[in-house]
C-alpha cells in the first residue's frame, strides 16, 4: 500500500470509528475523565454547602416591622434620623404607637397628619405594633 492511500485510510477510519483515536491506535491518546469530587452537606447548620464546596451566605431574617419600615423611610430617613418626615430616633414605644393610632383615626397631630392619614389607613393594628417595635428598638 502507498503512502498516499495510507494518509487516507486513517481519516476514513477516524470516522467509522466515531473519531475515537483510542480506537484506531490502540494508545490512551486523552487524558482519562476527572472523577467527581465528593462535597459532604451540613443539612442542620446555618451555612449549608453549595456545589462545589462553597459555604452559602447567611440569611438576614428580616422582621414585619423592618418589611412595613421601607415604606416610612422616603420621609423618616433610612435610620429614623428625619428629613421630609420628623426624627423617630430616640422615640419610645407607646409614643410611635400612639401617633400611629392617631393618624389611623384621622386624629390632626401635627403639620403633616394629612399626608399621614393615607399612609396609617392601610396599617392593621398588628401593622402598628410590629412598626413601633422595630423603630423603638432599632433607631
Amino acid at each position: 500500500m502507498t503512502r498516499k492511500n495510507l494518509w487516507l485510510l486513517i481519516p476514513l477510519a477516524m470516522l467509522l470509528t466515531a473519531c475515537d483515536p483510542n480506537k484506531i491506535f490502540g494508545t490512551r491518546v486523552t487524558p482519562p475523565k476527572e472523577q467527581p469530587k465528593t462535597v459532604e452537606y451540613e443539612l442542620f447548620s446555618p451555612t449549608v454547602a453549595i456545589a462545589g464546596g462553597a459555604p452559602a451566605k447567611p440569611v438576614k431574617v428580616v422582621s414585619a416591622g423592618e418589611k412595613k419600615y421601607a415604606g416610612c423611610a422616603s420621609c423618616h430617613g433610612g435610620n429614623g434620623e428625619g428629613g421630609i418626615g420628623p426624627k423617630l430616633q430616640g422615640q419610645a414605644l407607646s409614643y410611635i404607637k400612639g401617633r400611629l393610632t392617631a393618624y389611623k383615626n384621622k386624629e390632626k397631630v401635627g403639620r403633616q397628619s394629612v399626608m399621614m392619614w393615607s399612609q396609617a389607613s392601610l396599617l392593621s393594628d398588628a401593622d402598628i405594633n410590629d412598626l413601633s417595635e422595630y423603630i423603638s428598638e432599632s433607631f
